[in-house]
This record gives structure tokens, sequence and C-alpha cells, in this order.
């Protein structure tokens, strides 16, 4: 469903207006305000059973102490996605495009080797991501690029972000506006997940560049597979992203987070595929849980751990 097709509810108009006029507001007020509430939820242990059990079977050989340090860093970085994410609901049109790259609050790291990337795999790429560093920010994917050598040879257009509809038909709007916020207006590339697979049936002789959340627990229905371990436990995996890729023939890229300090990542597109036509679906899933692993062990807290990924 694009974004035309939406209609808004009092809620949203009211709230998301809200949120929109407060994220104009610089983004060390919303630091602040990101600290205060990490406080809260820390101090009311929001979802800390399930942070101490995700945490404690991750990582077996850590002692208590290490365990609970990074319990508090995990609540102090949900604080920043929270601040940066309503700063972001901020930005709009071309104005709040130049305000996102002065802020240079993500860097794309490797904007010559992402346009290689495109350039041999004119079918399209599928780009997996996690919920790693802030996911919030990827509608902000073409103001990420400082390297003016290297211009990218991609375009807003091109993209097909896959997401899950949630239950309030109000925060699913506000949600939609602040993802797609410094997206051209009549951008439709926002696509429901259960849609996804027509969506690329009609822009199959398109390079679309599909943005996939990976990391998570499968939802009802969809197609799922036993991937393994994945952090010293077994788990079952949607393989969604890697059935798309592999029935269309998709380039296939990790996205990278990389937390450099508070009020800037570092972005990385890594080239896994040229193309996965034909691949195992379980066989890439299972390639890009590796990947996820090895940046979870090198900062921990930049994950996010409050929700249930194994069940």
């Amino acid at each position: 469903m694009s974004k035309k097709e939406k209609k808004n509810t009092f809620g949203s108009v009211i709230l998301g207006g809200y949120l929109r006029l407060k994220g104009r507001l610089p983004l060390g007020y919303h630091y602040f305000w990101g600290d205060f509430f990490a406080w809260i939820l820390k101090t009311f242990r929001y979802r800390r059973d399930v942070i101490d059990v995700n945490l404690s079977r991750s990582f077996p050989e850590k002692k208590y102490k290490e365990l609970r340090a990074i319990t508090k860093d995990v609540y102090r970085h949900f604080g920043e996605i929270i601040a940066e994410t309503i700063w972001f609901g901020g930005v709009k049109g071309k104005k709040g495009a130049a305000r996102l790259h002065r802020q240079h609050l993500v860097h794309l790291t490797n904007p010559e080797e992402f346009n290689a990337f495109c350039a041999r795999c004119p079918q399209g790429i599928m780009t997996l991501n996690s919920h790693c560093g802030n996911w919030e920010l990827y509608g902000g994917f073409f103001n990420y690029n400082y390297d003016d050598a290297h211009p990218l040879i991609s375009k807003p257009s091109q993209i097909a972000i896959a997401y899950k509809q949630l239950h309030s038909r109000t925060w699913d709007i506000i949600m939609e506006k602040n993802r797609c916020r410094v997206l051209d207006s009549d951008f439709d590339g926002y696509i429901e997940s259960s849609k996804i697979l027509r969506f690329a049936v009609q822009h199959r002789h398109e390079q679309k560049i599909y943005i996939f959340i990976t990391d998570q627990h499968p939802y009802k229905g969809s197609a799922r597979a036993d991937i393994g371990e994945f952090m010293h436990q077994p788990t079952d995996s949607m393989i969604a992203a890697g059935a798309l890729a592999s029935r269309f023939g998709l380039g296939v890229a990790y996205v990278r987070w990389t937390r450099v300090r508070r009020g800037r990542y570092d972005m990385t597109i890594v080239p896994m595929y040229d193309n996965a036509e034909r691949m195992d679906p379980t066989e890439i899933t299972k390639d890009f849980y590796r990947r996820l692993e090895q940046d979870i062990n090198a900062d921990p807290a930049s994950y996010l751990w409050t929700h249930k990924r194994w069940k």
C-alpha cells in the first residue's frame, strides 16, 4: 500500500503532527530526553526479563557484571534510538535532506563499492538489514554519502521498503510518515510484507533496491526455516528476503551498522552475491546471520534485545 492510499486517523493527525513539530528541535535536545526516558525504562525494568534471558543465553561466557554493563548500555541506546527517530521525523523535502546531511548522523562508508555493486546487478538488489544501529533512519539513505567524488548512481525511486503493518492503525500511519519523511511525496515503495511478492513481479524488469529487516522470529504464516544456531541458540527465521532474491536473481548485500559514538553511525553495504538465482534461501539467510552475529559480538548493546527473537 502506498502512502497515497492511507487515510489519516484523528490520532495520527494530532500525535503525528506533535511529533513532527518536536522533531524540528536540535538533536541534542532529543538526546537529553532520550537519556531521561532510558533512565525511566531502566528504573521500572522495562522488559528486563526478556533482556536478561536474551543476553544470558547469547553470551554464556560473560560474567554477571559484564551482562549488567551491557544491559545498562542497551537502555541507553534504546533511548538514543527514540531520540533520533523523533528528530528524523522533523526532516522533510530538500530542506530536511540538507539538515540531515549537515548533522552527519549516518555516514555511508563505501559509496564507490555500492555503485559498483549496483552496476553489476541490473536485475535488482536485496539488502538484508537487522535491528543493529538505528534501522528507523534507512529512509535518509541518499543523504548519507559524503564522498563528493562518488555520488550514488541509484535513485530514491528505486527503493522498496518491506514492512509489517502495526496493530495500531494510528501508529502504523505515524511510523510510515516518519520513515519516508525525507523521500518524495509520491514515493510508493513502502510495501506491506504480504504484498511484496506481487510488487516484485510487477517491477521485475526494473532495478529495485529492496530493504528487508530479517532478524525476527517468523510472523504467523510467513516462510520460515531452521537456520541452526544464532547467538548460541537454535533459531527459526523468516526467509522471504532470500526466497525473493533467489526467485528473481537479485544481488544480495548485508547492511552493517557501526556505532562510532553518540550521534554518529557508520553504514557499510557489504556485497554478498551478485546474482542469487536458484540459490537456497536458507543458505542466504544463514550467511546473513553469520555476519550479524559477528557484529553483535563486536558491540552487543547496539542490538535490540527487548524483543523475543527466540521462541
